[in-house]
């Protein structure tokens, strides 16, 4: 209760700042420093963006605005008038339409490109896999716990992969790009298919359709363009490498399955781990030095666990916050 009340003061204050930056904006006193810090303030974060359309909203429907100096007159002569006649309703009407209308221009002139349309999160639990379409058109597969943060603005649909892996199938924008940030890159396209997948130490991106380029953060390098059949991976210095492959293993999650072709044990038990609420781990290094060939059904994760470590005479043991792989 006691957080419930501060989140609700908290907000409070958030809605005062953002009456004072309308107010300033709509006195024209800003200047070009100070307009940074507004456009700062309002995208800081989705309470500040929820905060200043709240109060924008409030600003048009109540007297302030009557303080706007260039119909403040015409608006104050007009109510004067007895509105007796058909005609004096009409004036009056029309007084108040252009103060509005001025407002929501004023409104649109400052609001900045990056205010969000559309704000969610998209999650999976873990074994769950999800089909998710977002208000563009654009369509995402989450695998299994999974996390995606979305902001889409009327000038660039932005996401950021928290966790996890996720087909992504681009609505065609030309004049809003898909922009994925993946940590340590970022993944544009316009109209095209690709999945990311965030592993431990790489983020690898795999192009199912058409073209995407991948650019590094902080960087004025030029953008890595991969293209259908193209593997990307990313590592966590922002390394990149691209190869061209069969993309149908990297896929396979999608039929709750998981291919592999002389696949690193230790890679393969992460993948599995994903599937579980106590992850799998390998710290003998001669088990590391194993590789999986085949197709493990994760409809039953522990099914498929059991036929992993049987393959090899491998099984688990407890431990504190872990299950370790050892021999038998």
């Amino acid at each position: 209760m006691i957080m419930e009340l501060q989140n609700t003061q908290n907000y409070d204050q958030l809605l005062d700042e953002a009456i004072e930056w309308i107010s300033k904006l709509n006195d024209g006193i800003l200047s070009t420093e100070d307009n940074q810090v507004f456009i700062d303030w309002v995208n800081s974060s989705a309470d500040h963006r929820r905060a200043y359309q709240e109060m924008s909203e409030v600003w048009q429907l109540t007297e302030n605005v009557q303080n706007i100096s260039e119909f403040r007159q015409e608006a104050e002569e007009a109510l004067q008038k007895e509105p007796a006649s058909e005609s004096n309703k009409v004036g009056l009407m029309a007084a108040v339409a252009s103060i509005v209308v001025f407002v929501g221009i004023l409104f649109t002139q400052f609001l900045p490109s990056t205010v969000s349309i559309e704000e969610r999160r998209l999650t999976s639990l873990i074994g769950e896999t999800k089909n998710i379409k977002l208000d563009d058109g654009s369509k995402v597969i989450l695998n299994t716990n999974t996390l995606i943060e979305v902001v889409f603005s009327n000038k660039e649909r932005s996401l950021k992969l928290i966790k996890g892996e996720a087909l992504f199938e681009v609505a065609h924008d030309q004049k809003r790009p898909f922009i994925v940030d993946i940590g340590n890159g970022y993944v544009r396209a316009i109209g095209t298919a690709f999945n990311i997948k965030k592993e431990a130490s790489n983020t690898v991106i795999t192009v199912t359709e058409g073209i995407v380029k991948i650019d590094k953060p902080n960087s004025n390098a030029e953008s890595i363009k991969a293209i259908k059949n193209d593997q990307v991976i990313v590592g966590k210095q922002a390394n990149i490498s691209v190869r061209n492959i069969d993309i149908t293993p990297s896929l396979s999650w999608i039929d709750l399955q998981l291919t592999y072709l002389d696949t690193p044990i230790e890679n393969v038990l992460n993948d599995l781990s994903t599937y579980f609420e106590v992850p799998l781990s390998v710290h003998d290094d001669s088990l590391k030095k194993l590789t999986v060939n085949g197709t493990l059904n994760v409809d039953d994760p522990e099914q498929a666990l059991s036929v992993l470590l049987a393959g090899f005479n491998l099984k688990t043991v407890k431990k504190r916050d872990y299950r370790e792989v050892i021999r038998q």
